[in-house]
């Protein structure tokens, strides 16, 4: 593998922070990212954010990417929240011991720093990837500071914590070894903080800042706080190395701590350790083996998982699965979920088996892409969601079991995906959601009036039947969308109920909870499928 070659993770954490193709899309319209994804200052000097609304509808039929279309360069792009936190941790740990990194940062606001909001592409009104979020708010500004300066004041008020970061020439009584004793200690500690070395020029910089001759702790808080809310910690900054050929002052390849820096937040989240500091440091990463070493030690790493089940989680909607045990203690719904009663953590156990098995085919097992969509493997580690598919919940440890034959047909037919927080299912969502995040394929919007519309539970008709009868009356607006596109989808998973359990039959219940009849299910259907 070279460093023009990227594994299959790399494009897929690629996606969550922006790449993506943009083309033709049914009427051939082209979508340009520039004109409305783009975060734009009104005449107040206020940010707002992309409205993601496109100029014109585009029609689910066939697409084509323009090679000459790209999406907008941003000159700074600001860390995501679990990047700026991890590398608040990452850069206290270069010179204090876990224990006082895990101290110094429970008394810190970190809530101060906004959550980032989904960033959504074209006229997505579902999913998004939070690292697509580049708006700066003022929060991010209040926010930034007053957790740096926190942080600050709590190393320049604890004697034992300036000694371990800056070294016992910060508490001896020696005044003659303070001014080394700062200097290095301000190349050490903001070479990781601004995740790169510092130029003499720096280094003078943030002695300009500390303004004290000897240790003065309210100096090092003032240079702890300058150093936490430079653009070099809060962005993701590059200068480049040597132009591209050819040279034509558009691009440049990436220095040796640049790339670093690169691979190390797109598949941990946060800095580059001491192993992959030292590869850039020394610019041997620069050379296809060092770097090829690197690249599979990183991705071979526990810490990748995380980068692994934020993608899958903001791809799959997870986010939007409806909270579990809403309607318990209801008759008709008791009467329903039986000896599944859910509890209110079910929610995030079903959460945990996409992830956990997203994990597992990526990182532990030398999967493929077809091996998770298709994947018959047991992945709930609780019992309360084994006991919805009829097994033993896995030990997250040895192989995962195998759900009961034909029952199951892979990811799409876990709970996570199929829960509905009533007695009946959602095929409109649930083919909505096959079409939108899995096929990628946007329906048009729909009609003025479809807010309107409620699919209302029945006595003596089952889920298909209601739905049917609304959205797909011959001359009705919806029926050209539902009956095409969405329904069929829909339809073929009415194989599970709202809680995701196989079913042959529909029991039909009165508000008291008795059966009034049951009917035979109707799975059949025609997907339009190009």
């Amino acid at each position: 593998m070279t460093r023009n070659t990227l594994p299959v993770l790399t494009m897929l954490v690629t996606l969550a922070l922006g790449a993506g193709c943009i083309g033709a899309i049914g009427n051939g319209q082209i979508a340009t990212p520039e004109s409305n994804n783009t975060p734009k200052v009104d005449d107040n000097n206020t940010v707002v954010p992309a409205n993601n609304t496109p100029a014109d509808p585009f029609e689910p039929s066939t697409f084509a990417c323009d090679p000459e279309q790209r999406l907008a360069d941003l000159p700074l792009r600001r860390l995501s929240r679990m990047q700026y936190i991890n590398s608040l941790r990452d850069t206290l740990a270069t010179g204090l011991p876990d224990a006082d990194v895990q101290a110094v940062l429970a008394q810190v606001q970190l809530d101060l720093m906004p959550e980032d909001v989904p960033g959504r592409a074209l006229s997505d009104t579902h999913g998004g990837y939070n690292q697509l979020d580049q708006a700066l708010r003022q929060g991010h500004v209040d926010g930034s500071f007053e957790i740096a300066q926190s942080i600050g004041r709590q190393i320049a008020d604890d004697e034992d914590l300036r000694q371990k970061m800056m070294g016992a020439c910060a508490t001896d009584a020696d005044p003659g070894n303070d001014a080394q004793c700062v200097d290095d200690w301000i190349t050490s500690f903001g070479a990781r903080a601004l995740r790169g070395p510092l130029s003499a020029d720096d280094v003078a910089f943030y002695r300009s800042v500390y303004e004290s001759p000897g240790i003065e702790p309210d100096a090092i808080a003032d240079v702890v706080t300058v150093m936490l809310t430079t653009p070099q910690f809060l962005y993701h900054v590059e200068h480049g190395k040597d132009p591209t050929a050819p040279d034509d002052g558009t691009a440049y390849e990436l220095s040796a701590m640049e790339l670093a820096n690169r691979l190390s937040y797109t598949f941990w989240q946060t800095m580059p350790d001491d192993e992959l500091w030292a590869a850039a440091k020394d610019g041997s990463l620069l050379t296809d083996e060092v770097y090829n070493a690197q690249l599979d030690r990183l991705v071979s790493h526990p810490r990748s998982a995380q980068s692994v089940r934020e993608f899958f989680r903001a791809w799959l909607w997870l986010d939007e699965l409806e909270r579990t045990g809403g309607l318990v203690g209801t008759p008709r719904y008791d009467a329903f979920a039986g000896d599944n009663v859910p509890t209110t953590g079910l929610r995030q156990q079903m959460i945990d088996e996409i992830l956990d098995m997203a994990v597992y085919y990526t990182l532990t097992t030398d999967g493929s892409f077809s091996d998770f969509l298709n994947s018959q493997g047991v992945f709930a580690r609780q019992q309360e969601l084994a006991d919805i598919y009829g097994v033993q919940a896995w030990d997250g440890v040895s192989a995962p079991g195998s759900m009961p034959e034909g029952e199951r047909v892979g990811l799409v037919s876990r709970a996570a995906l199929l829960f509905n927080d009533t007695i009946a299912t959602a095929p409109i969502l649930r083919g909505f959601f096959v079409r939108r995040a899995l096929l990628c394929v946007q329906p048009p919007p729909p009609p003025d009036n479809a807010a309107g519309v409620k699919i209302e539970i029945s006595e003596t008709s089952t889920t298909r039947e209601v739905v049917e009868a609304i959205t797909e009356q011959e001359g009705s607006s919806c029926a050209g969308c539902h009956q095409a596109f969405m329904n069929p989808l829909g339809f073929a998973l009415e194989g599970y109920d709202a809680l995701g359990r196989v079913r042959t039959e529909q029991p039909l219940f009165d508000e008291d909870g008795t059966i009034l009849l049951t009917r035979e299910l109707d799975t059949t259907s025609k997907p339009q499928v190009i």
